[in-house]
């Protein structure tokens, strides 16, 4: 897979890749996302898919069921975590192109943080 390193590349791959998705609904005479659809994140992530890119989650808020697996991809030059604020998960250091994977079985709101950059805030919510 190749990475795309800009924002503006990958708002642009979000772009093209809902409007083929948009044109395959219409296509099949669904007209849009049914219960069936994929539920997509911001910028055309998986819902259990977070980048980390220029000092940020993204996407910040990510909505999955229960005993869904979360996946951190780190596509910043710097090390990063995603740390629950309440202690129930951390990915552990994450270097350059590493991912850390998390299991959230509990419904609830879970907030997180990179602990290295406490600015840097997301948070998922379990169903």
């Amino acid at each position: 897979m190749r990475e795309i390193k800009t924002r503006k590349a990958r708002k642009g791959l979000g772009a093209l890749v809902g409007g083929v998705l948009a044109l395959s609904a219409l296509a099949a005479g669904c007209g849009g996302g049914g219960e069936g659809a994929p539920a997509m994140a911001a910028e055309g992530n998986p819902p259990d898919a977070v980048e980390i890119v220029d000092f940020e989650f993204d996407p910040t808020m990510v909505t999955v069921e229960a005993g869904t697996e979360v996946v951190w991809t780190n596509r910043d030059n710097a090390a990063h975590t995603a740390s629950a604020k309440d202690g129930s998960f951390d990915t552990g250091t994450l270097g350059s192109g590493e991912s850390g994977r998390v299991t959230l079985d509990e419904p609830g709101t879970y907030a997180y943080i990179c602990e290295f950059h406490p600015f840097m805030t997301g948070t998922i919510e379990v169903e």
